[in-house]
C-alpha cells in the first residue's frame, strides 16, 4: 500500500474532534475518493494524509514508513491541490508559478523552460504564461494550480473538490488528467461532493460523516447504495435514477453505469 492512514484523530483549537478514528488507504495506480457532507472532515483528512498537519492520535504511513519521519524529502513525491486555487497561487506570472517548484529543486532554466513548454501544451496554458494568475478565470486558475503541482511529477496527488465552481469543459479536462495519471501508475486521492465526477474516475470510495468513515467500497458498491449516498448528502447519480425508473437492475450489470450504455438501453426501451 502506497499510503495508509490509521486510526487518525484530530481537533482544531477550541472545538470537538473533527476526525474520529479515521483509516483509509491508497495503492499505486488507484483513484480513491472521499465523499461526505460539507464540514464532515474531508479537507482535514487530506491535510493530515499529505503531511501538512499532524494528527493528535494515529499515524500516516507512506511506502510503509511513518510519513512524518520522511518529511520534508517526501514532499518531492506528494502533491496537494487546494479547493480554492487562490490559496495556492502567489507568483507574478503563470510561467513563474509553473517554474517555482522546479527552481526549488535546482532545475536549470533550460530544463524548466522545456518542462513548462510541454505542460503548457498539455494544459492549454500557452497563451497564459505571461499573464498574472490573479487575472484568470476560475477554471484557468484551477488548471494552473494543478499544473504547478504535476510539473514536478509527484507519485501521490491529493485533490480537494477539484470540480468546485468549474464549467463542464474544465471538469472534463481534470477528469482526463486524473485518468492519465492513473494509467501511468500514479495514485490520486480526491475529496469531492460531485458524485457524477467521482463515478467517472474513482476505483474505491470512502464515505464520511461527522468526522468518521461510515462506509465505503468499490465505486459500484457505493453509488448503488442510496443509504450511503444519503449519509454523504448526495443523490443517486442521474444515470442510475433513470435506470431505476426503468426498473433495470443496474446493480447486476455494471456495464450500464455510464451514459453511453444508458443511451443504448433507452433506444431499446423506446423503440
Amino acid at each position: 500500500m502506497l499510503l495508509e492512514v490509521r486510526d487518525v484523530w484530530y481537533s482544531y483549537p477550541g472545538s470537538s474532534f473533527t476526525l474520529r478514528g479515521v483509516s483509509l488507504g491508497a495503492d499505486k495506480g488507484e483513484v480513491v475518493a472521499i465523499i461526505g457532507p460539507v464540514g464532515c472532515g474531508k479537507t482535514t483528512l487530506l491535510m493530515i494524509a499529505s503531511g501538512l498537519i499532524k494528527p493528535h492520535r494515529g499515524v500516516v504511513l507512506f511506502r510503509g514508513k511513518l510519513l512524518e519521519e520522511q518529511l520534508p524529502r517526501a514532499r518531492r513525491s506528494i502533491g496537494v491541490v487546494f479547493q480554492d486555487p487562490n490559496d495556492q497561487l502567489f507568483n507574478p506570472t503563470v510561467y513563474d508559478e509553473l517554474a517555482f517548484s522546479l527552481r526549488q529543486l535546482n532545475y536549470s532554466e533550460d530544463e524548466i523552460r522545456s518542462l513548462i513548454g510541454e505542460l503548457a501544451r498539455r494544459f492549454n496554458l500557452e497563451d497564459l504564461l505571461d499573464k498574472s494568475p490573479y487575472k484568470l478565470s476560475a477554471g484557468e486558475k484551477k488548471m494552473v494550480a494543478l499544473a504547478s503541482i504535476l510539473i514536478y511529477g509527484p507519485e501521490l496527488l491529493f485533490l480537494d473538490e477539484p470540480t468546485s465552481n468549474l464549467s463542464a469543459k474544465f471538469s472534463r479536462e481534470i477528469k482526463s488528467i486524473i485518468l492519465e495519471m492513473k494509467e501511468s501508475g500514479k495514485s490520486i486521492i480526491v475529496a469531492s461532493h460531485d458524485i457524477e465526477f467521482v463515478m467517472g474516475v474513482a476505483d474505491r470510495v470512502y464515505v464520511m460523516s461527522d468526522g468518521a468513515i461510515i462506509g465505503g467500497g468499490s465505486i459500484v458498491d457505493v453509488i448503488c447504495s442510496e443509504s450511503l449516498l444519503m449519509a454523504a448528502d448526495m443523490e443517486l447519480p442521474l444515470v442510475l435514477q433513470v435506470l431505476k425508473a426503468l426498473k433495470v437492475d443496474f446493480k447486476s450489470d455494471v456495464l450500464l453505469l455510464n451514459r453511453g450504455k444508458l443511451i443504448g438501453l433507452l433506444k431499446k426501451k423506446l423503440c
